[in-house]
């Protein structure tokens, strides 16, 4: 049996950023991607959740990761780059692929359904798939989260389920 797939959402579950440079943060972007072109160099702060990397090298070597953002490829991109220089994320998808209201269709992964699973911050964000939807905290900058750390046992056990919407449906 090959990995399941455990698609993370960006802003708000893996980082935060800001435009507001007072403001504690782990690395900084020298332009605006969010916006409109003409608000270029504006630059971000970027903060990291607590446990990121950790995070990401315990569970690339149970899941493949993927990235599933609402933000522009650019943004993304940028930030990806910095937060992921070991290359553990195998695929990005961004607002492009996102559905009216930032609502992510997981179908465009082209992964098995019973083996896909979505970490995010907002339901709506999973609405098309609620089973396969598992809920995280809002994070903006508390540098106490230990969210990852809680999440960790549980997507352990999850790798191993069959079915991960038989146990997702009832969370949700």
């Amino acid at each position: 049996m090959g990995k399941k797939t455990l698609v993370l959402d960006l802003d708000e579950t893996l980082i935060h950023t800001s435009p507001y440079s007072h403001i504690p943060h782990d690395f900084s972007l020298d332009t605006d991607f969010r916006y409109k072109q003409d608000l270029k160099g504006v630059g971000y702060y970027v903060s990291k959740r607590p446990g990121l990397e950790k995070f990401l090298k315990d569970m690339s070597e149970i899941y493949e990761l993927v990235v599933f953002t609402a933000g522009t490829q650019e943004y993304a991109d940028a930030i990806l780059d910095i937060i992921d220089e070991s290359k553990l994320i195998s695929h990005r998808l961004y607002r492009q692929h996102c559905t009216k209201f930032s609502v992510k269709d997981l179908s465009k992964i082209g992964r098995d359904a019973k083996n896909t699973i979505l970490l995010d911050n907002w339901l709506v964000c999973y609405s098309l798939q609620i089973d396969q939807g598992l809920p995280i905290a809002t994070w903006i900058d508390d540098k106490s989260d230990t969210e990852f750390e809680k999440l960790t046992p549980f997507l352990i056990k999850l790798s191993t389920i069959e079915d991960v919407r038989s146990v997702l449906s009832e969370i949700n």
